[in-house]
């Protein structure tokens, strides 16, 4: 009888440790991704305060110009990736389900 209530308490014990491991390590990871998004609100603050705005009608169309080809470049470079990463993720699954080649 005593061995099984050392049993049950050291599992409770053990059950315990393993709960607060990882609702410790849950609260590490919501701050690092609190930490990151701080960091990216301020890198977006950076890019916007780094755009001049003209102050005449002419120039305001030019910079709405050069910011459409950024954007547009930009979807077609993500465009690119997109396919290359589809191409290795098919690269990948034929690569594993490929047969083993057996040792001589």
């Amino acid at each position: 009888m005593a061995r099984g209530v050392f049993f049950q308490n050291y599992l409770a014990g053990a059950i315990k440790r393993v709960i607060s491991t990882r609702m410790s390590d849950a609260t590490k990871k919501k701050d690092a991704t609190r930490k990151d998004a701080t960091r990216k609100d301020a890198t977006r603050k950076d890019a916007v305060l780094g755009i001049t705005f003209p102050g005449d009608l002419a120039g305001s169309h030019a910079l709405i110009e050069q910011l459409v080809c950024t954007v547009n470049s930009q979807a077609a470079a993500n465009e690119q990736l997109r396919r290359e990463k589809q191409e290795v993720e098919l690269a990948f699954a034929e690569y594993v389900r490929a047969p083993v080649p057996q040792a001589p």
